[in-house]
């Protein structure tokens, strides 16, 4: 197994025990964090973009931080992650996704429009977690109250 393979099960391996803050044995961050540095140094965004979503997806409702080191590790690309982001909020949108589409929408980009409709699909989408809804429309209201 490769570096990169081997980075990927550790990710793949962690899950909503290791983030439990009932449990003092939990490792979730620490565990995480170094995944997350290690991806950003030895690797793209195509490679480590994929995976990183797909464990936002699959850990929605666990406190993997906020933001936390996977969004430090996607954002650390600048504009290049958006178009992950965009597809991973399509397919499951999670509250730490719409924190980030709340993030880009604070730069003020020429398609906040845009943005802004994808926050409002939240809302009915089959996959969408409650905290998840919540969260979009939270962010939803404070980008329309500064006029959007």
């Amino acid at each position: 197994m490769d570096e990169f393979e081997g980075l990927i099960a550790e990710l793949q391996a962690l899950g909503p025990a290791d983030f439990d803050l009932g449990n003092e044995s939990s490792a979730g961050w620490g565990r995480l964090g170094e995944v997350c540095d290690r991806l950003v140094d030895h690797f793209d965004i195509q490679a480590f973009a994929p995976p990183l979503f797909a464990f936002l997806e699959r850990l929605d409702g666990s406190d993997i931080g906020a933001p936390g080191p996977v969004v430090h590790a996607l954002e650390s690309a600048g504009p290049l992650h958006l178009p992950y982001l965009w597809e991973s909020m399509r397919r499951k949108p999670t509250a730490l996704g719409a924190w980030m589409v709340n993030r880009v929408l604070n730069t003020n980009p020429p398609d906040a429009g845009r943005w802004l409709d994808l926050l409002a699909s939240v809302d009915g989408h089959s996959k969408a977690s409650e905290s998840a809804v919540n969260e979009a429309q939270e962010f939803l209201r404070y980008q329309r109250s500064k006029g959007r």
